[in-house]
């Protein structure tokens, strides 16, 4: 079964994402020398932490999507890496649901949504 994509309508938040690689490696400190370093796994989850800024309609569209579509943030979803624009299978890091403030930007009277998705990056 395929994973759910990320919604379109949303956009792709290519601004100020951090990524922070999963340490795959094991140290062992030995008694007589230098510690014993070897690879935990072959392959390793990636952190992502996204800004996001949505209108109240994508905001509405997202909270759907995380609700319904990912079961709270229980499944994983594609979505299309913005280094390598490489379908990727992403998923949230956290149990919690993200967390969004609502603003009014510039001169406008419309509410807009802003937040950080922490996201893991799954092999």
């Amino acid at each position: 079964m395929s994973n759910p994509v990320w919604p379109h309508s949303l956009g792709d938040q290519l601004f100020g994402i951090d990524v922070t690689p999963e340490d795959g490696l094991v140290r062992t400190q030995m008694d007589i020398g230098p510690a014993k370093v070897r690879r935990r796994s072959t392959r390793t989850v990636h952190r992502v932490s996204m800004p996001v800024e949505f209108t109240g309609a994508q905001y509405a569209i997202f909270k759907t999507f995380y609700e319904t579509t990912l079961q709270g943030g229980a499944l994983a979803f594609d979505w299309e890496d913005p280094f390598t624009d490489q379908t990727t299978t992403y998923r949230f890091a956290s149990t919690a649901a993200p967390a969004l403030s609502q603003f009014i930007p510039g001169s406008t009277t419309e509410r807009w949504w802003r937040g950080t998705l922490d996201l893991e990056v799954l092999p």
